[in-house]
């Protein structure tokens, strides 16, 4: 799955109750919060990555998600690898600012040892997903407003800046 719009699967998505659930517990129909309003999830879409941009969040928190993703700024829509520490994401209340941005760290490798031979080793790549929603291509995750991989213009109306609001 290289070069998908992805997000980590601990990753927490806004349901429309307000509730957050991580994106690998989602089902096809799940009500999520978007931009706009709500969608129902249409698919899902899983995969492993071997590399993915840990974003960190002046707030707190974090965002660890393939570089390809699109990230919603107060100046308009970035790819994950594209934003730059000066940058502030899009929030459902306003904007955030960038902290930190890195390669995500992977757990050590660890592997079944048997008189010195590996009979098993745990992969080192991250399993990821994404959300395809009906009516929408934009959702909320772990607090930013994403968007997917089935646009690549999202428009001008997501280039609004916001960037006096803060929070």
């Amino acid at each position: 799955m290289n070069g998908c719009c992805c997000v980590e699967a601990s990753t927490l998505v806004l349901m429309a109750d307000g509730s957050q659930r991580p994106i690998r517990d989602l089902r096809i129909g799940d009500l999520v919060r978007t931009e706009t309003g709500t969608a129902h999830i249409r698919d899902i879409i899983k995969g492993r990555e071997p590399e993915l941009v840990r974003i960190g969040l002046a707030q707190g928190g974090n965002l660890v998600a393939t570089g390809n993703h699109p990230l919603f700024t107060d100046k308009g829509v970035k790819r994950c690898s594209e934003v730059v520490v000066d940058d502030r994401l899009r929030t459902e209340g306003g904007c955030v600012a960038i902290e930190s941005i890195e390669l995500a760290p992977h757990e050590p490798a660890t592997s079944n040892l048997t008189l010195g031979k590996a009979i098993g080793c745990v992969s080192h790549d991250f399993e990821v997903y994404n959300l395809v929603l009906d009516g929408s291509s934009v959702f909320f995750a772990n607090g930013l407003l994403v968007g997917d991989d089935t646009r690549s213009d999202y428009g001008e109306n997501h280039a609004t800046n916001i960037s006096t609001r803060n929070e």
